[in-house]
């Protein structure tokens, strides 16, 4: 039955962010989002640029560089801000160019503070890309200390409606204190 499960599927290669993208813990729309990202297929501005539109190349969120998706979900200072505060809030120690890398290599982290960490980046990611079409439509940015606690709010919430077993106290003590 598995073989011929197996063969009607086909065969994929496992790529490391997987487990980041379909993580339970994330809305779908926020899995979408984030799938999109990782197969740069947004329409950022470069890729409207490709397809013959006329629009201002720069990021409309820094207004400093180009914008395409390295720019907004990795370099952006807007974007390194929002993370840096999204990682004290969850006291962890993550470079984003190597969020994949790290999720899928975390051996040492406990499995729910990695769940959350996930939930929260790539809800981060999605916020990121509302904050972008936001100041597109109305050259308003929100501030980041909003975003960042909508990102935490929204996992907590989630964590809790979907009623997780049970947790270890070092988790309960952790999760409790976001």
């Amino acid at each position: 039955m598995k073989s011929g499960y197996d063969w009607v599927r086909g065969f994929h290669t496992s790529v490391p962010w997987c487990h980041l993208v379909w993580n339970t813990l994330n809305l779908p729309k926020t899995s979408f989002i984030c799938w999109a990202i990782m197969h740069c297929r947004l329409l950022t501005k470069d890729r409207l640029i490709r397809m013959g539109m006329n629009v201002d190349p720069l990021c409309d969120i820094c207004r400093v560089c180009s914008e395409d998706h390295q720019h907004l979900f990795v370099d952006c200072s807007y974007f390194l801000y929002y993370f840096k505060l999204l990682l004290d809030s969850l006291r962890l120690n993550v470079q984003p160019a190597t969020v994949a890398h790290w999720f899928s290599n975390a051996r040492n982290v406990p499995k729910l503070q990695k769940r959350v960490f996930g939930a929260t980046y790539v809800a981060l990611l999605y916020q990121i890309w509302m904050c972008r079409n936001e100041a597109r439509v109305s050259q308003f940015v929100r501030r980041p200390e909003i975003v960042v606690q909508q990102v935490l709010n929204g996992v907590k919430l989630r964590f809790q409606r979907l009623n997780v077993s049970k947790l270890k106290h070092r988790d309960s003590v952790w999760f409790l204190s976001l």
